[in-house]
């Protein structure tokens, strides 16, 4: 319904049934103006009794998902402003604050900041084929091209908790943990500017460049108690190794110092 320059609009969807995904229910409303040179939209969504036929995806959805977005598009650019969208269903929540979504002559490269919490990573789990537990936040901030899989992003997640089905990494990510990176990467390959974890007893540094024809990354890692991995392990450990060569026959590099060791 349009009133001068303001328009709403609602739409409500029962029983969705399509061959690969169901819904009960799927409303979605909507307001905002045209003027010369601009639309504009605040949308809001609610879906539930959400039924993907893939298993793990439905157990990673959930059975429902609510949401809202505001979009900006102007005359003369190609792209589309996206202010704010929310999402949330059970267990997590992710927000994009300004975002813009560009044109073709840009690659339709997305570029804002995306944070999201994640609850219980364990029902993740299916879609990634490992037992996941735990919780995380995790926030990104960059730029995507979707056509060329180009990017320029830069990561933090904070975790609690994590496991992944693997005794001694669940052992290292016990507690809280913390990963940052600032990764690029184009035609050439993927540059690594910094990358870095922390996590129990363990703290880690990464740096370098990553390609298929030639690789050349360095690492500096610290274990300042290895007993924390168990099997009657013991002692500090420091280490420098370095990745160089074409990345399937690259030459691994590596030196140590340990203390206490058992």
């Amino acid at each position: 319904r349009a009133k001068g320059d303001g328009w709403t609009g609602a739409a409500t969807v029962q029983g969705l049934d399509r061959a690969d995904f169901r819904a009960s229910q799927v409303i979605l409303s909507g307001s905002g103006r045209i003027t010369p040179g601009q639309f504009g939209a605040t949308l809001t969504f609610d879906a539930e009794g959400l039924q993907p036929t893939d298993a793990a995806l439905g157990a990673a959805l959930g059975s429902f998902v609510s949401g809202n977005a505001i979009l900006i598009r102007r005359q003369g650019d190609a792209g589309l402003s996206l202010s704010r969208l929310t999402l949330t269903g059970q267990d997590y929540s992710a927000s994009v604050t300004g975002g813009r979504i560009a044109g073709l002559d840009e690659s339709f490269a997305m570029t804002g900041t995306v944070a999201a919490e994640l609850a219980d990573l364990s029902r993740f789990g299916p879609l990634a084929d490992l037992p996941l537990g735990g919780a995380a936040k995790t926030t990104f901030s960059g730029r995507l091209e979707p056509l060329t899989g180009a990017y320029n992003l830069i990561l933090q997640a904070d975790g609690q908790d994590m496991r992944m089905g693997q005794p001694m990494i669940d052992a290292v990510l016990r507690g809280a943990a913390k990963l940052t990176a600032d990764l690029v990467r184009d035609a050439s390959g993927t540059k690594v500017n910094s990358a870095s974890i922390s996590a129990n007893s363990l703290s880690a540094n990464a740096q370098g460049a990553l390609s298929r024809d030639a690789t050349d990354l360095t690492a500096q890692l610290r274990f300042a108690d290895l007993s924390v991995l168990g099997g009657g392990l013991g002692g500090t450990i420091t280490a420098d190794a370095r990745m160089i060569g074409p990345f399937a026959s690259a030459n691994l590099q590596a030196t140590a110092n340990g203390q206490g060791l058992r």
